[in-house]
């Protein structure tokens, strides 16, 4: 399960990037196309948009980037993390309905669980010996 589980983390921070290159062209386009907004009492309301909407579609994308680098680090809370990411990316059909039915599968397999469960800085499960420290 590791490969797969390397393969989720790579697909979630390419899916960052993208939503960063995203985020920024909204915010460019809305905040270009407010130049030329005329009307005084809506003047604020493009340039609004853009901060709000580029903005909270680049802190989304940074936050999958944080939780696919998490994942490839094997840590319990990015799992957790990006199953949440993962379950938001469901209404992005249809590629973003893929890979968040996919990341879920793997991330709730049960040869999954204790990949991250076992992780050197880990707290171990009860009953189960701490790995030994390099």
């Amino acid at each position: 399960m590791r490969p797969r589980v390397t393969v989720v983390g790579i697909l979630h921070i390419g899916i960052g990037i993208i939503g960063l290159i995203g985020g920024a062209i909204v915010f460019l386009a809305l905040g270009w196309a407010s130049t030329y907004v005329a009307d005084p009492d809506i003047d604020f309301l493009l340039p609004t948009l853009a901060v709000i909407i580029g903005g909270g579609i680049a802190l989304l994308s940074a936050i999958e980037i944080i939780g696919g680098i998490g994942l490839l680090g094997y840590r319990n809370w990015a799992r957790i993390l990006v199953l949440i990411l993962s379950a938001m990316q469901l209404i992005n059909i249809p590629i973003g309905t893929a890979i968040g039915i996919y990341s879920i599968v793997i991330l709730v397999h049960a040869d999954t669980t204790p990949l991250f469960e076992m992780h050197p800085y880990a707290v171990p499960p009860p009953g189960v010996p701490r790995a030994p420290s390099a």
